[in-house]
Parts: structure tokens; C-alpha cells; sequence
């Protein structure tokens, strides 16, 4: 594992590429939690904005290749989840320093907790409207995706448990 920490993370990451072909290009940090930070980043692919989700170095286990398979398998389930009220997981993969990531479309507006702040009291249809949408992402994750394991030759039904819904992550 590489000496780096995030305790200073644009030091170390603003400005650099990561992912296959120096893909992506990350340019601002968005924020960050308890998995990891996320930057905004250029897709020198494509030539578009992503948010690119780099977890955490205590994630990021160089050797657990249990912790690997999980990862890869967590994100092709969430990349297999197709909803207009679902954050659109469209890559993945690990820095030259064992770093895991994960790369989603770049939303861009004000999330709820924005709205929330400066208009504090929301009108009764829209509270319904949003919850609305946000019960649509929700029940399609926990109905689930038919995950197909290309290792066993094997497919499972495979629900999902959004462990971070706040309304700073609803857009």
C-alpha cells in the first residue's frame, strides 16, 4: 500500500488520472464520508464530467482479494440498476496505488438538503412529488437486479439497501 493517506486528499489526488488508460482526470473534491471522497472528474474518454468515488486507505487492502470481489460485485449490481431516481454507476476500478473506485454520472443542481436550506418549508405536493421519486429509486433497489456471476456461471436475485439516504445524496 502506497505511504499516502487522505488526510490532505487535493494534495495528493487533484490534478492526477486514474483508471485504465488514465482515463479519468480528477479535478475538484465534492465531499467525502465514511467510505471514501468524492471528486469531480473529466472522462478524457468521452470528454464529460463524472463524480468518481475513490474509497477510503483502510478500504483499501491491497491483498484481500475477498474485499476485491465484493467491491467488483457491488458495483456491477449498482450498475445494473436502471432508473431515472438512481445515481447511474458506469465504471470502475483500482489506482496504480491499490486505491478501489467507482465512477457515476455527475448530477448537477441542488440537492435536497440545498433545497431544504434555503427554502425551509416545503410545500406539501412537492414534499409528496419528491418522495414520490425517491420511493421509486428505493423500490427498485430493494425488489433487486438478477446479478449474473460470470465465476459459477450462476445468476441470484440480488437487493439493495441504500445505507446513506440523506438529503444531501437526493438531487
Amino acid at each position: 500500500m502506497s505511504q499516502h493517506s487522505f488526510s490532505n486528499p487535493s494534495s495528493m489526488w487533484l490534478g492526477r488520472f486514474v483508471g485504465d488508460n488514465n482515463r479519468y482526470r480528477l479535478d475538484e473534491l465534492l465531499g467525502g464520508g465514511g467510505m471514501g471522497e468524492v471528486f469531480l472528474a473529466m472522462d478524457t474518454r468521452l470528454g464529460k464530467p463524472v463524480a468518481l468515488k475513490l474509497l477510503k486507505e483502510s478500504l483499501a487492502i491491497a491483498n484481500d482479494t475477498d474485499f476485491r470481489e465484493r467491491f467488483e460485485k457491488e458495483c456491477s449490481i449498482c450498475a445494473a440498476l436502471k432508473s431515472p431516481h438512481i445515481v447511474q454507476v458506469t465504471d470502475y476500478g483500482v489506482t496504480s496505488e491499490g486505491y478501489p473506485f467507482y465512477v457515476m454520472e455527475y448530477l448537477q443542481g441542488q440537492t435536497l438538503g440545498d433545497v431544504m436550506a434555503s427554502e425551509q418549508r416545503l410545500s406539501i405536493e412537492r414534499t409528496c412529488n419528491i418522495m414520490s421519486q425517491v420511493c421509486d429509486g428505493l423500490r427498485l433497489a430493494h425488489t433487486g437486479v438478477t446479478f449474473w456471476d460470470t465465476k459459477t456461471g450462476t445468476s441470484e436475485q440480488i437487493k439493495i439497501v441504500h445505507r446513506d439516504l440523506k438529503p444531501a445524496n437526493i438531487f
